[in-house]
């Protein structure tokens, strides 16, 4: 007799399986969807993000208003070279006095005693007035070195003639310039499209500009509108020197409205500028880099930069902020700081390979700059006093290898992030006496070293001071910290963490809560995982009890089968044994047991696969009752309603009035009730 198991036909499983996975895959996938269709009907419907896609349309509209900054590069970098090819020219050319050097189109004002005036600007035909308060310069200027430009002009107009054809400008080359009003009349300095009458708009083309080179710079009660393109020496105002001479500024009482770049400082030295404004520019508002030095700023605004509001970089030192307002960049920081050193070994340059030093920021106040507060990167003796940040990110970021940095007296905010970072091996670090606020941090220590005292701190949920990182260490005493989180002082990864006198409202909350929190709008998600997961037990359990009750089923019709073939043999002719005849017994003889009578034994209980069924009821009742299989697997197995199985387990089985009889009932494989597996 074959011993094999019974195909899918013959147990009655007409569905193919893989019909069966595909009808599960897609049950899956509806459910998976129709969760991910609710989070996301949720996330849209929090009124927190219904800004977000509206700051996505103003950023778009403004990006189609205006023209991408990258479009005409090649043009403006070619006008660049040619700018400077042409000054080259014209430091290089033998004037005397006043002058145009031969192919430039310049005038040239030659060393002399006495001053150069506006004056002298409109005698040599470089400019003509237009109005009583109007003078329109129409070709570029060039100070020679020891000669001295000086246009003090109150309520002057100052046009420098800039068209998409040609561009003029003022360009000091080892002399000084300068430019001033009065308080009630100041001088306005602008370019002009004398073609449709207004500034000149569109920086592509070249735009007319001012710039000192190795000389010296003044401006004193001056407007300047709509001048520069493409780079920082041609950005507007700007101040270039070099390794062998000085260039120097003082300014007073200036403002810089919609320049391509506010205020350039590269190779400068002692500059001082006070009640500086700048508005509007299309890259940072004050950039200090190359090595400039000794340089202050005292009441200085910056607004709407489309960069930094100020960036110093690239070797600049001994750089002073006192009094300044800094808010709106669209993609930069309120101060952005990198005093890296320019060389980390021997070098042909001769640059040093220790940090740069000394910045000073007293009394800045920063708000609503894109990328965050304030940034400072590898500058050793940072002190920072009555500093106010607000920001969506983080306030206020000191890294780097930077030594002797002191925060006190500060405000610093941060909606989404942390309010102080000190990170990558900041050394000698103090933050004190300062108000902190962050959403999930107050103070982050990362791998570096720093105390951290008297300050008060608040935070939604997280931890008010966290130190982490090898080599991190942290001093954190008399602080007063408000928040949620699993503690107030964290440390990890092995940090050193010492702390006492820590006060103020904390409530404890579990980590696993608060990352819950955190990503409230993945528990949808996540429940999506949970729940298939947590089902597939029971799905891999129950499908192990079919296949066992299946197997035990289809053992037992193979073995019914057998039984029936091996019926169908003639059985052999058996001679009955004679009985034997009985034997009398005395009526005196007691009758019954002799010797001790044994008590009955519980019958052995028989595994349910090693068990004989001879109909379809045995067989069940024995699997539900003795093995334990639900009622409607069994009903599964038989090919049943589940109610047919349960009038068995009941006896109510009205196929059978007053009940079964053992031996009656539907046989295993025959029955009506049953179909063969």
């Amino acid at each position: 007799m074959n011993d094999a198991t019974p195909s899918a036909a013959e147990r009655g499983d007409t569905v193919p399986r893989w019909v069966r996975w595909l009808v599960r895959v897609a049950a899956v996938a509806v459910f998976v969807g129709g969760a991910v269709a609710v989070a996301w009907v949720r996330h849209d419907d929090q009124p927190e993000q219904d800004a977000a896609p509206s700051q996505q349309e103003a950023a778009a509209k403004a990006q189609e208003a205006e023209p991408d900054p990258l479009a005409h590069a090649g043009r403006e970098t070619r006008l660049l070279d040619d700018e400077d090819a042409r000054l080259r020219a014209v430091s290089l050319a033998r004037v005397e006095g006043v002058g145009r050097p031969a192919h430039t189109g310049t005038l040239v004002l030659d060393a002399r005693p006495a001053p150069y005036t506006l004056a002298d600007l409109l005698h040599a035909a470089a400019a003509h007035r237009t109005s009583a308060s109007v003078v329109e310069l129409t070709e570029p200027v060039v100070v020679r070195r020891d000669a001295r430009l000086e246009v003090v002009a109150p309520g002057t107009t100052l046009r420098l003639r800039s068209t998409s054809e040609r561009f003029t400008s003022l360009v000091s080359w080892g002399g000084s310039i300068t430019l001033a009003g009065t308080a009630k009349a100041p001088l306005v300095v602008t370019s002009w499209d004398s073609g449709s009458g207004t500034s000149d708009h569109e920086p592509s083309d070249g735009r007319a500009y001012v710039r000192v080179k190795d000389g010296a710079l003044r401006v004193a009660h001056a407007r300047f509108r709509e001048l520069g393109f493409w780079s920082g020496r041609t950005g507007g105002l700007a101040l270039t020197g070099s390794d062998e001479t000085t260039a120097t500024a003082d300014l007073d009482d200036v403002r810089l409205e919609n320049m391509h770049l506010g205020l350039y400082l590269s190779g400068a030295e002692r500059v001082r500028a006070a009640h500086l404004r700048v508005t509007g520019p299309q890259r940072h508002g004050v950039e200090v880099t190359n090595r400039s030095r000794d340089v202050r700023f005292t009441d200085l605004t910056v607004r709407s930069a489309g960069e930094d509001a100020v960036s110093v970089s690239n070797g600049s030192s001994h750089v002073e902020l006192t009094d300044a307002r800094l808010a709106g960049t669209e993609d930069g920081y309120g101060i952005d700081v990198n005093g890296s050193p320019l060389a980390d070994g021997l070098n042909s340059a001769g640059y040093g390979i220790d940090n740069y030093a000394w910045l000073r920021l007293d009394h800045v106040r920063t708000r609503g700059n894109s990328a965050g507060g304030v940034r400072v990167k590898s500058v050793d003796h940072l002190t920072i006093d009555h500093l106010t940040a607000t920001s969506d990110r983080s306030a206020l970021v000191v890294s780097g290898a930077a030594q002797d940095v002191s925060v006190a007296d500060s405000t610093l905010a941060s909606s989404d992030g942390t309010a102080v970072v000190l990170e990558q091996d900041v050394t000698d670090a103090s933050v004190s006496h300062s108000t902190l606020q962050g959403l999930a941090t107050g103070i982050e220590v990362d791998g570096s070293q720093a105390t951290v005292d008297h300050n008060e701190i608040t935070v939604g949920t997280g931890h008010g001071v966290l130190v982490t990182g090898s080599g991190a260490e942290a001093t954190v005493s008399g602080n007063t910290i408000d928040g949620r989180g699993s503690s107030a002082v964290h440390g990890s990864d092995g940090a050193q963490v010492t702390e006492s006198g820590t006060g103020g409202d904390w409530t404890y909350r579990p980590e696993v809560v608060m990352w819950a929190e955190r990503h409230a709008a993945a528990m949808p998600l996540l429940a999506v995982l949970v729940v298939p997961i947590a089902g597939l037990v029971f799905v891999l359990r129950r499908r192990r009890q079919q296949r066992e009750l299946r197997r035990i089923f289809e053992a037992t019709l193979v073995a019914r089968g057998r039984a029936a073939i091996d019926g169908y043999a003639v059985a052999a002719v058996v001679e009955p044994t004679p009985v034997p005849e009985p034997s009398g017994t005395s009526a005196d003889e007691p009758v019954g047991p002799v010797g001790p009578v044994e008590p009955a034994r519980p019958a052995a209980v028989v595994p349910l696969a090693e068990r004989e069924f001879t109909t379809a009821r045995e067989f069940a009742i024995a699997a539900v009752q003795e093995a334990g299989y639900p009622p409607n697997m069994v009903a599964r197995v038989l090919h049943v309603p589940t109610s047919r199985v349960r009038e068995w387990i009941s006896g109510l089985d009205q196929s059978s009035p007053g009940g079964v009889e053992e031996g009656s009932g539907t046989e295993v494989g025959t029955s009506r009730d049953t179909e063969p597996v």
